[in-house]
């Protein structure tokens, strides 16, 4: 962790983890390579800096991965129209657009959007999913009625993390319609990202109250 932190390492790390991403996955839920590695990042780092630090860990990290990922998609766009003799980048661009809903055979609007990032959610409304996210809810609700809201430096950190996954169906809409069976687990990056930031404010909590134990 120390030594990713040092000298803005951790750019590369997730450059590097983009262009894995780009390079192996067939675009099922990539964001979970940036959300998880960071949500843990952010959990075992006891730096004590203040919040925008945080924030631009977050925000430089996100560049970096989408660098990474965009950078190998090109490449091997490049790789393709030279060994295929014809260029590759026309169709690839349109496939961009169409995967976005932002195609003219594909056009998405607000609602259409709204309804992407409902039908993926809807997969978490399965008994296990919703008994367990269920359980932790209460279990925060308990805590921060018992201790009050512990206001940690990463919360707007995790809560930008959290985001992370309506923002990726809002803006691949087309795709995850299409595919939601698989896709809806870039919501896995929110669900862990929002339980970070429960377990904070809990942990605030409990270092109020350890002194008179």
């Amino acid at each position: 962790r120390a030594y990713f932190s040092a000298k803005s390492r951790y750019v590369y790390f997730f450059m590097a983890i983009g262009m894995l991403t780009s390079y192996l996955d067939l675009l099922t839920y990539p964001l979970f390579t940036w959300g998880v590695p960071l949500v843990w990042w952010l959990v075992t780092d006891r730096a004590k800096e203040r919040e925008i630090f945080w924030l631009r860990r977050v925000v430089i990290s996100g560049f970096a991965w989408i660098a990474g990922y965009a950078l190998m998609w090109a490449a091997k766009w490049g790789i393709a129209s030279v060994v295929l003799g014809r260029d590759i980048f026309e169709s690839a661009i349109y496939e961009v657009f169409f995967c976005s809903g932002m195609s003219e055979g594909a056009s998405y609007g607000l609602q259409a959007r709204l309804n992407a990032a409902y039908i993926n959610w809807k997969h978490y409304g399965y008994v296990p999913y919703a008994l367990l996210l269920g359980g932790w809810l209460m279990w925060w609700i308990y805590r921060t009625i018992k201790g009050g809201w512990h206001a940690g430096a990463k919360r707007y950190a995790y809560f930008l993390t959290g985001i992370s996954g309506p923002v990726w169906f809002f803006a691949v809409t087309n795709h995850t319609l299409g595919h939601h069976f698989f896709t809806y687990r870039v919501y896995g990056v929110s669900v862990l990202a929002f339980l970070a930031l429960a377990l904070e404010s809990a942990a605030g909590w409990e270092g109020k109250q350890a002194p008179g134990l």
